[in-house]
């Protein structure tokens, strides 16, 4: 940890990289099961732990940033298209994403759905189109790394690329069949 601190309101955003998180929360998204709390809100079916906080308004008054707080720390966020609808949401754990992070588009629909462990993106990763066709499917190793087969798929659903990702080769396999 860095020491880095934001915070808001009695709220703390905990440990390495926590503006980069901000960033990364703007701009991006994924999501995860998140073991039931005491004190947990649900929204687009994604319960978050801890209390809501608002954290910030659109110029309307709506809601823009909800912060989950438990015990002084922030455990969840909860972003705000400004219609309303969500734009993203999951789980904290000392700044670093945790479980599944979803993103969606302004009109509800899922936009993207990534899963973290300790703030690495692992195992399965989708997008989908506004109208709900898949867009991106792929999948992470435990490290964060692009694996396998990544398909890629226009709007209408037609396939219109795939990628492959194949895992690096070991050093002492190299020349042997």
């Amino acid at each position: 940890m860095n020491g880095l601190r934001l915070e808001h309101r009695g709220a703390r955003l905990l440990g390495k990289g926590a503006i980069g998180y901000w960033v990364v929360a703007s701009l991006g998204a994924g999501c995860g099961d998140v073991p039931p709390a005491e004190n947990q809100s649900q929204q687009q079916g994604l319960v978050l732990p801890g209390e809501p906080l608002v954290g910030a308004a659109w110029p309307d008054g709506s809601k823009k940033i909800e912060w989950h707080i438990e015990q002084g720390d922030t455990v969840g966020l909860r972003m705000y298209h400004s219609n309303g609808q969500v734009d993203r949401e999951g789980a904290l754990d000392h700044g670093a994403r945790i479980g599944v992070w979803n993103a969606y588009h302004p009109n509800g629909n899922p936009w993207a759905r990534h899963t973290y462990v300790e703030g690495i993106q692992t195992g399965a990763y989708q997008t989908w189109h506004p109208n709900g066709t898949p867009h991106i499917t792929g999948q992470y190793d435990a490290d964060g790394n692009k694996v396998g087969s990544w398909r890629f798929q226009d709007s209408t659903g037609a396939v219109v690329g795939e990628k492959r990702f194949d895992l690096p080769v070991s050093p002492d396999s190299v020349g042997k069949p």
